[in-house]
C-alpha cells in the first residue's frame, strides 16, 4: 500500500524504457526534459506536503503534519544518485543561483537533496537512490535550463568511465 496519494492532475507517460508511468502534470516537462538527457526517474510530486496531507487514513499520526506543512509547495524528485548529482552539475553551470539554493538550506527558495544511508545485513550504505526536494515554483526555471543543456559523457569528472551495470534500474 503506497504511503502518498496520487491527488495531483496526472498523465500515463511511457518511460524511455517502454513501461507506463502516471506523472503529475507540472512534472511532465521537467520529467520529459531529464529523460531527453538519459537520465533516470523513480518517483516525483508536484506538491509533496499536499500529497502527505492526503495520505491514506492508515498513515497519518503526529509527524504527518508536520511533514505535510514543512514539504507543503515543495516538488519531489527521486532519481538514482549518479542521475541527481549529473543534473545539479548541468543546472550549477546553467543556474548561477542554484549554488545557494543547495548551500544555504535555510533559505526559503533552498534545496533539499537526500541520499539516505539504509540497512544492508548488518551494515548501514549509502542509498543508491537521491531524494530532491526544491520549491514548486522552481519548476519552469529548472526545466528551462535542462532543456538547453547537452547530454552528459558517460564518462565521469576524472574520465573514468561510469559503471552502468552499478546503477539502479532505469525506472520512471
Amino acid at each position: 500500500m503506497p504511503d502518498l496519494a496520487n491527488i495531483h492532475p496526472s498523465r500515463r507517460l511511457a518511460t524511455p524504457a517502454g513501461d507506463e508511468v502516471d506523472i503529475d502534470l507540472d512534472m511532465i516537462p521537467l520529467v520529459r526534459a531529464l529523460w531527453a538527457l538519459g537520465l533516470s526517474t523513480a518517483g516525483c510530486c508536484q506538491d509533496l506536503g499536499a500529497s502527505i496531507r492526503c495520505g491514506p487514513r492508515w498513515a497519518t499520526g503526529p509527524g504527518r503534519r508536520r511533514h505535510a506543512d514543512f514539504y507543503a509547495g515543495q516538488a519531489w524528485l527521486k532519481m538514482p544518485a549518479d542521475d541527481a548529482r549529473t543534473m545539479l552539475d548541468l543546472l550549477l553551470r546553467a543556474l548561477p543561483r542554484t549554488r545557494e539554493r543547495l548551500n544555504r538550506w535555510t533559505r526559503a527558495d533552498a534545496w533539499d537533496v537526500f541520499i539516505y544511508l539504509v540497512a544492508d545485513g548488518d551494515s548501514a550504505v549509502p542509498s543508491c537512490w537521491a531524494q530532491l526536494h526544491f520549491p514548486r515554483e522552481h519548476l519552469k526555471e529548472v526545466t528551462t535550463a535542462l532543456n538547453t543543456a547537452t547530454a552528459p559523457s558517460t564518462r565521469g569528472e576524472a574520465g573514468e568511465q561510469r559503471d552502468e551495470a552499478a546503477a539502479p534500474p532505469r525506472a520512471r
